[in-house]
């Protein structure tokens, strides 16, 4: 199959006009035409209905851009690994939770460039079921995540369990949080049912997002309270007039790594695993983090 054919396809789902594609990937209507037919032809089905209006996918074409999309990031992540240059021994690719990345992920990374130097790291953000989804193609070789799903081929190992406590601009009790100004903070489905069920006051709010970076530049711009990681939440009172509000129940949730079981063995991934516990060890050590149920000294001073 021809990946000209599949950028073509792809292209032509998002504009759905064979003209506009034409125009977006430099080429004659005419061209763009002959590749979607090459392409039904391999597929042996129709993928669009022709119209004057433009151009719809078929039954066949709506489940056929899942494939696609997954052939085209198979076939970039081919072309990333054989353009390597030759002192690099291997890539890992990891994928985490959005709000990983920015501290935990982060680190892992600084330390996979110092410790080692030979591999090359490629690493996004993605919600749990993409993750699993790509362990599963192979295009990813790590997954940290808050909710695994056994899969055949996937091995899930518990790496720690991240604690939020809540902070505010304004309140250092519960009775004196302000429900208006309260942002509540969709972390993860485990981390929205236990919020229902501990505070089931304060999850109906004007302001809910799904992103701590929002909440975060929303809280500090405008004043009031959420929940937040403890380790950004600590930094968070470090650096700003923000306090722990002692009194509120913390949240926990686990956190996993996923990986596939033919990978597990070699050398690049037990080094990245490696890396990854020794920093949830080192983390642990200071903060105390999936130890107790209570914050850590720093936390519980503050304000």
């Amino acid at each position: 199959m021809n990946i000209t054919f599949l950028e073509t396809f792809l292209d032509v789902v998002e504009t759905r006009n064979f003209n506009r594609s034409a125009e977006r990937l430099h080429v004659t209507q005419s061209t763009v035409s002959a590749r979607i037919r090459a392409l039904e032809q391999a597929v042996r089905a129709p993928l669009f209905h022709r119209g004057r209006f433009g151009a719809e996918p078929t039954a066949a074409g709506f489940k056929f851009i899942a494939h696609a999309t997954r052939l085209r990031h198979i076939w970039n992540q081919a072309r990333q690994e054989l353009a390597l240059p030759k002192n690099f021994s291997a890539t890992i690719r990891l994928a985490a939770q959005p709000s990983l990345c920015d501290s935990f992920v982060k680190d892992w990374l600084a330390r996979m460039r110092d410790r080692h130097p030979e591999i090359a790291v490629y690493v996004e953000a993605d919600y749990s079921p993409a993750v699993l989804e790509q362990l599963c193609d192979g295009t990813l070789d790590i997954g940290v995540i808050y909710i695994p799903r056994a899969l055949p081929g996937l091995v899930i190992d518990r790496l720690f369990t991240e604690r939020y406590v809540m902070i505010s601009t304004q309140a250092l009790t519960l009775q004196h949080i302000d429900p208006a100004s309260y942002v509540f903070i969709d972390w993860s489905p485990h981390f929205k049912s236990l919020h229902l069920e501990r505070l089931p006051h304060l999850q109906a709010t004007p302001v809910s997002v799904g992103l701590g970076s929002m909440a975060i530049e929303h809280i500090l711009g405008r004043g009031g309270s959420g929940y937040f990681p403890e380790a950004t939440a600590q930094g968070l009172m470090d650096r700003h007039r923000m306090s722990l509000v002692a009194d509120a129940p913390i949240i926990e949730q686990p956190v996993y790594t996923v990986v596939a079981e033919r990978l597990r063995e070699t050398d690049p991934l037990k080094s990245a695993l490696r890396e990854l516990k020794q920093l949830v060890g080192r983390t642990a050590s200071t903060s105390g983090r999936g130890r107790s149920r209570k914050p850590h000294r720093d936390l519980s001073q503050s304000g």
